[in-house]
């Protein structure tokens, strides 16, 4: 399942970026590292760890709300530059969040690293369709503008 997912993602990732304009998908870039990579901070607060001690973070250090407030405050600065990516993304990740915590109870370290690929890859294909329809809602366009 592991090799599928792998496999799916860069799938997904290629017909992405190739299907985005060169300077959209730079100036995207980092909006997208930010974004996907901060999910975890909050998914650590909302979803119960469910290895306790055993796992890669105790549960009550996954929990902290410096990390948290952290986390948020740079998913916002994301969905201020891109808010359909940003949105798009957070709605996928809210359905994976609940079906991790249905089928499991919580996350793990895998859940975590899913996260993030997740995010990203929703990210972009958003990304992707938001520029085929010519929205460009956000403040990352003008200031792409600004660069011309």
């Amino acid at each position: 399942m592991g090799a599928a997912a792998v496999g799916l993602s860069i799938v997904l990732r290629a017909a992405a970026f190739l299907s985005l304009p060169a300077d959209a998908l730079l100036a995207a870039l980092p909006v997208a590292s930010l974004f996907s990579r901060s999910t975890v901070l909050p998914a650590m607060r909302l979803l119960p760890y469910v290895r306790g001690e055993s796992g890669i973070i105790t549960a009550p250090a996954a929990r902290g709300l410096a990390r948290t407030v952290l986390g948020a405050g740079a998913i916002l600065i994301a969905a201020l530059l891109l808010p359909v990516p940003v949105g798009t993304a957070l709605t996928g990740l809210a359905l994976f969040w609940r079906l991790s915590w249905k089928k499991i109870g919580g996350c793990t370290g895998d859940v975590l690293g899913a996260t993030i690929e997740i995010g990203e890859v929703l990210f972009f294909l958003a990304l992707a369709a938001t520029e085929k329809a010519g929205l460009t809602w956000g403040l990352l366009y003008p200031l792409l503008a600004r660069l011309e």
